[in-house]
This record gives C-alpha cells, structure tokens and sequence, in this order.
C-alpha cells in the first residue's frame, strides 16, 4: 500500500490547497530519448501526400560503429607497425586485419594478460564492424511529403524595350 497519496491528502487538507498539488508527475524523460534513433518519425500532415520513402542513416549507430572500430584498431596497427621497426618477431602483424587479426594472434601467444588484452581488442572491433554493417544494411525508411508544391517561388525576369528597362517580378505564394 502506497502511504504517498494518504500523506498528500492530509498536507493539503492542512495547508489548504488542492491535492492536485501534490500528484506525482511522470519522471523527466531520459536523455537517450531525445537521439534521432529512439525518436519514431512522426507522418507527414494529412494534407501532404506521401510521395515516397527516403533512406537516412542512423548516425548514432553509424557514429558509435566508427569509434568501436578505429580505436581499438588503431592501437592494434600501432603496435604492429612498432613490433615491425623493431624487427620484433612477424606475428604481429596480424593486428593489421582489422577484426580476426587479435583472435590469430591470440593463438599464437602464451600471455594470459596478453591474451585478455587481444579479446578485448578484438570484441571491440567485430562490435564495431558490427554495428556500421547494421547502419549500411537496414537504414531507417523516412516518409517523404511533397511539399514542393506549397513553396513560394519568385521569379525575376529582366525587362528590355525601346525607351524602357527594368524588372519583371512573378511569383506564386
């Protein structure tokens, strides 16, 4: 049993105001609400018809894929191109594959902390890759109106004659 509601009651009954006063409001929205991915695309108004679907990309996801992807792997190639000016030895340079390159070299190493870091690598990696196949594969579909028909146009036409110059205004509002 919730003791809120019976405690509102009697603060407002005391202090004489209404206990609409006290209701609980809905919690503030999160603020992952407000991305352009968890925002549904609202119809265009009835009066303009839907002349057909346009492809947008989620640009969180794709963003996030990015990062997943070039970080890791730029510390990967590092280490490689590193290894390589050191005439360390050639294995490597399999942290140049972007994705599988950490799981080969894991077999190839006997470091269990070597071996957490190169896991590590390599799911940031494959999340990464994972997440900008998704962007590429199933882009949001976004109805497109035809409003072109509603936006004002001003043409300017250039006026010449014998004795007379100037300009033409048209336009449709």
């Amino acid at each position: 049993m919730k003791t809120w509601p019976i405690a509102a009651l009697i603060l407002a009954s005391e202090l004489g105001v209404s206990p609409s006063a006290f209701a609980e409001s809905p919690p503030p929205p999160s603020p992952w609400f407000h991305m352009d991915d968890a925002r549904p695309t609202p119809p265009p108004p009835p009066d303009m018809p839907v002349v057909g679907v346009r492809r947008k990309r989620r640009t969180g996801i794709l963003a996030g894929g990015i990062v997943l992807l070039t970080v890791p792997y730029a510390f990967s190639v590092t280490g490689a191109v590193g290894n390589g000016l050191l005439k360390g030895p050639d294995r490597y340079g399999w942290l140049a594959l972007p994705g599988a390159g950490p799981l080969i070299l894991m077999a190839e190493t006997t470091s269990p902390a070597g071996n957490v870091v190169l896991a590590g690598d390599a799911l940031a990696q494959a999340a990464g890759i994972g997440l900008i196949a998704y962007d590429v594969l199933h882009p949001r579909r976004v109805d497109v109106a035809d409003d072109t028909a509603e936006a004002p146009r001003v043409t300017l036409t250039p006026i010449l004659a014998a004795g007379r110059a100037g300009v033409g205004v048209a336009g449709t509002f």
